[in-house]
């Protein structure tokens, strides 16, 4: 089984099996990013984070080529497709993050998450990040009341 680690806590990495990976593509790497929190996703729902506001034929052109770079980059599927819209990690690939250890073992983190990390020109991407931050920042102040990860995440 193939693993991957996906750190999004402070200055952002991606090892697999171990070794760092530095993707051929930005957007790559924010879709990796975006990946170990969220674990299944849409065509449309990418192509509005990465390409927000463009033709959506050519979208859906740069979304084949991305996963295509994707799997070069990782020399192997990490995304397989359940339908003609949606997009699962494979359930081959042993894929964790510092998110998920946060969340099942609620291992501490502090700071920014995806520290000096810019995807230009893709402001829904830079929403999402944001959005996460605030989201984080709620999960450790109910952590430190006594509730749990998840729970804090549903919110």
């Amino acid at each position: 089984m193939r693993r991957i680690f996906v750190k999004i806590f402070e200055t952002p990495e991606i090892r697999i099996e171990g070794n760092k990976l530095n993707p051929t593509l930005r957007r790559t790497e924010a879709l990796l990013y975006y990946l170990a929190v969220n674990k299944r996703v849409t065509r449309n729902e990418i192509i509005e984070l990465l390409w927000e506001g463009q033709d959506v034929k050519k979208c859906r052109k740069n979304l084949r080529n991305l996963l295509y770079k994707l799997k070069q980059d990782l020399g192997f599927d990490l995304l397989i497709s359940i339908n003609r819209e949606t997009l699962i990690v494979n359930p081959d690939v042993d894929f964790s993050s510092d998110y998920t250890e946060f969340l099942k073992e609620g291992k501490s983190y502090s700071g920014n998450i995806l520290k000096n990390f810019i995807l230009k020109r893709s402001p829904k991407f830079q929403e999402w990040k944001e959005k996460m931050e605030v989201q984080m920042s709620s999960k450790i102040k109910e952590l430190s009341s006594g509730g749990s990860a998840e729970g804090a995440l549903a919110n």
